[in-house]
């Protein structure tokens, strides 16, 4: 009778890691001297990050696990406070700027993510092409950080409407390139479910724009 031995999966790399998609989510924190917890990332307790300007909100979730990262000699996984990190601004920006580009990133996708070295006292992350290793650090800033679960609707939306991302992206910024408005509002009008968003905006020229965007077609409810 023939035996066939089962491989034994490789363990999870045990440290926290920021991949390149958390870290962007600075460019919706906060610049306002006067709301110093919302200048940064939040880092939660589950590995993933949330930024808020107190206008709009981006929570994104942890990568996938790993088997490996190359750790530094010596580290020792940092353990998340019950209440979260706040990682300033200037911090996560240099921590994405660190991450490697080109060949290595390409053939070692874990590359794109920035190894949270410490949290004691300091916020330390690291990023690596297996050559050099390059450090962003800086003390936590003070919180606390919102509850922003608490302003995320609940129960079923009344419509949904799926758009291409980044072809919505290029309308707006075709919008804001005819003049910057004196009230930066775009105006987006929906007629039924399943036709064109009309979106106005009126410039510094005073001259209206209209634009039509498109919506994607959803086949399938979105998983929860």
């Amino acid at each position: 009778m023939e035996t066939h031995e089962t491989a034994t999966p490789a363990p999870e790399f045990p440290g926290i890691l920021l991949h390149k998609a958390q870290l962007a989510a600075w460019r919706l924190a906060s610049s306002e001297a006067s709301r110093p917890q919302l200048n940064g990332i939040h880092l939660r307790p589950d590995g993933s990050t949330c930024a808020t300007n107190g206008h709009a909100l981006i929570i994104i979730g942890p990568p996938e696990k790993t088997e490996a990262y190359p750790a530094p000699d010596g580290w020792q996984a940092p353990i998340i406070p019950t209440d979260g990190v706040i990682i300033p601004t200037e911090t996560a920006r240099q921590a994405e700027k660190n991450l490697p580009k080109g060949r290595a990133a390409s053939y070692h996708p874990f590359l794109a993510s920035a190894l949270v070295e410490s949290l004691n006292g300091t916020v330390r992350l690291s990023s690596t092409d297996l050559d050099t290793r390059k450090v962003a650090e800086a003390k936590p800033l003070e919180g606390p950080f919102p509850h922003v679960e608490q302003v995320i609707p609940k129960g079923e939306p009344v419509l949904r409407i799926a758009f291409n991302a980044a072809l919505l992206r290029n309308v707006l910024e075709t919008l804001l390139a005819t003049g910057r408005s004196v009230t930066d509002r775009a105006i987006f009008e929906f007629h039924n479910p399943n036709g064109a968003a009309v979106i106005t905006y009126q410039g510094d020229n005073l001259t209206p724009v209209k634009a039509l965007v498109m919506p994607l077609r959803l086949s399938e409810p979105e998983a929860k």
